[in-house]
């Protein structure tokens, strides 16, 4: 069976753009044997199969390089106490907490 066209179990739509992306990235590098499982294992288990915890996918995954993501955002520090949230501010900026008795 060739990859002519890349089929995609139909859960996976239910995923995340990012989950989506590495599934069909999985499917396109398998070589005609595992696809050919894949296409059988998938017709076989119906909506029972989940590529995204079969064994193959997990391997494969767990083998790829983690991409680097920068965060966006700035040390508190660097901020004005006033635009810190509340449980940042020192103890003293705090309101205290009227507890009564039971």
């Amino acid at each position: 069976m060739m990859k002519n066209e890349i089929e995609l179990p139909p859960h996976v739509l239910f995923y995340n753009i990012e989950i989506q992306k590495s599934v069909f990235q999985y499917i396109n590098q398998l070589n005609d044997k595992e696809y050919t499982a894949y296409i059988i294992a998938k017709e076989h288990l119906g909506t029972s199969f989940n590529i995204v915890k079969s064994n193959g996918y997990i391997n494969w995954k767990s083998s790829q390089p983690l991409e680097k993501v920068e965060p966006n955002i700035q040390p508190l520090e660097n901020q004005p106490l006033e635009n810190q949230p509340l449980e940042n501010q020192p103890l003293e900026n705090q309101p205290l907490e009227k507890v009564e008795p039971n």
